[in-house]
């Protein structure tokens, strides 16, 4: 929702012009590499759902302090950059947490589902955020919308539990854990 909508939250919440909020979609663009990258390594260190955890913390700051504040170019490309660089985050670290979860026998068929969950949101989430803005007269709104979804999110990460898969004695479940 954001990444679509970047210039005219630029232009609305920023006052900037619609070019220049349109020069930040390149510096955005590169965090959200930078992320797949940094929060993928994070992941491999602290542990999928903490690091999941920690994404929606930034996401949470950015859509609460940051970019309804943003007041010129500086402030709402750190908020851009903040969210580019988190969602990069959610693109790397998804497809371990399916693995983690479901094993990687049927990886591809499994994370591809979990993405159709993406590609679905590719297609709701413009509408939706042109409904809120349209009904509460701007971004603003949305972006704590977003943020109590980031809390969402947040408890999500701590109750979810991996699938237990019935197995033969001596063969492994989903998560790798030998049974008896």
């Amino acid at each position: 929702m954001i990444i679509g909508q970047a210039v005219p939250i630029g232009q609305e919440v920023a006052g900037l012009d619609k070019a220049v909020a349109a020069s930040g979609l390149g510096i955005m663009a590169l965090c959200n590499g930078l992320g797949r990258l940094a929060w993928g390594s994070l992941s491999d260190k602290l542990g999928r759902l903490r690091t999941v955890v920690l994404m929606f913390v930034v996401m949470i700051v950015t859509f609460v302090a940051v970019l309804p504040l943003a007041s010129g170019f500086a402030l709402w490309l750190v908020g851009m950059c903040l969210v580019g660089f988190s969602f990069g985050g959610f693109l790397a670290v998804m497809p371990s947490i399916t693995a983690d979860y479901y094993g990687t026998k049927f990886l591809g068929a499994n994370y591809g589902f979990l993405f159709t969950a993406y590609g679905i949101s590719g297609v709701v989430a413009p509408f939706l955020i042109d409904y809120i803005r349209t009904s509460t007269g701007g971004f603003t709104t949305a972006m704590y919308i977003f943020a109590g979804l980031s809390v969402l999110g947040i408890v999500l990460a701590f109750t979810v539990k991996a699938p237990r898969v019935a197995t033969l004695p001596g063969e492994a479940d989903a998560a790798g854990v030998p049974t008896r």
